[in-house]
């Protein structure tokens, strides 16, 4: 069951969208420009509070083990799926980002579509998620543990670390997408599903921890602004039925040509398109058409 915090946010989110988003193609600028701004940016929280998401405690189970990573200091909570694990092989990694602002066992059971084809799939949680050290961020520092999950799972001794794939859903998939702007993170290929984002969020005032009259906060926190810095290339997958996201088809288009996002538009809402875009991932690790 998806959280009510989770289908309000993106309801509000692409109402408001259509009045956000610019059809304007890419800017020649800088590849290395967001990085360069990432260095020298220090968010300003103004509220220090843990995820707006209620959450059960992780724990081990038959099918799950529950792990640590550290991020910036703090020791992180993660689930692995312990199907295909195999202490004499190294496999293909599946990072899978959670959507929502809390990571369940639910996360794992959608992931079976990557299981089913023999990756070991990987659920991080975040700062301030699930019982953990930190505050919620949105996108900011949230990205820089994801960024770290990787790094540690990549690392493991069942892990082989030249096939690291990451996907994400929802706010997740957001995650996912910021992370093809960074540089040194061992990820083959990333994509995600309903993830793309614009950086007013209005409408999100009771959870935004940051000053949203500050253009730069937001412009920090999404891809669709810093497209030309991307590092890596990125696939989005948009529902056709997706609460109006859909319908700004010619915008995304605009925004993403000629460039390393790669929009995917495919059957179902921002939740039932979510398993078919999984499929059609799996196609593209595996170079097949899609």
């Amino acid at each position: 069951m998806k959280s009510k915090i989770s289908i309000q946010i993106h309801a509000i989110f692409y109402i408001s969208i259509g009045l956000l988003f610019s059809c304007e193609k890419n800017s020649q600028k800088d590849s290395n420009s967001y990085l360069n701004e990432k260095k020298h940016f220090h968010s300003k929280l103004i509220k220090k509070e843990k995820a707006p998401q209620e959450y059960q405690q992780l724990v081990n189970t038959e099918d799950l083990l529950k792990v640590e990573y550290p991020s910036n200091r703090m020791k992180l909570q993660g689930l692995i799926v312990k199907k295909n694990i195999d202490s004499t092989k190294r496999k293909p990694i599946l990072v899978y980002l959670h959507g929502g602002f809390a990571l369940g066992e639910q996360d794992l059971l959608d992931c079976q579509v990557f299981t089913e084809q023999g990756y070991i799939v990987f659920a991080p949680s975040y700062r301030g998620e699930n019982g953990n050290d930190g505050n919620f961020e949105l996108f900011q520092g949230e990205v820089d543990d994801a960024k770290e999950a990787i790094k540690w799972i990549a690392k493991q001794p069942f892990a082989d670390s030249t096939k690291i794939y990451v996907f994400g859903h929802s706010i997740g998939g957001g995650i996912s997408s910021m992370l093809s702007l960074e540089k040194n993170v061992p990820i083959a290929k990333s994509g995600s599903s309903g993830g793309l984002y614009t950086p007013d969020f209005y409408g999100w005032e009771e959870i935004i921890p940051f000053d949203n009259k500050d253009p730069l906060e937001g412009k920090m926190r999404v891809l669709l602004e810093n497209i030309p810095s991307m590092q890596t290339k990125h696939y989005a997958f948009v529902g056709k039925e997706d609460e109006g996201l859909y319908y700004l088809k010619d915008g995304l288009d605009a925004r993403s040509y000629n460039s390393k996002l790669e929009i995917i538009y495919i059957d179902g809402d921002h939740f039932t398109s979510l398993e078919p875009s999984m499929k059609k991932f799996i196609d593209i690790i595996n170079d097949k058409k899609k």
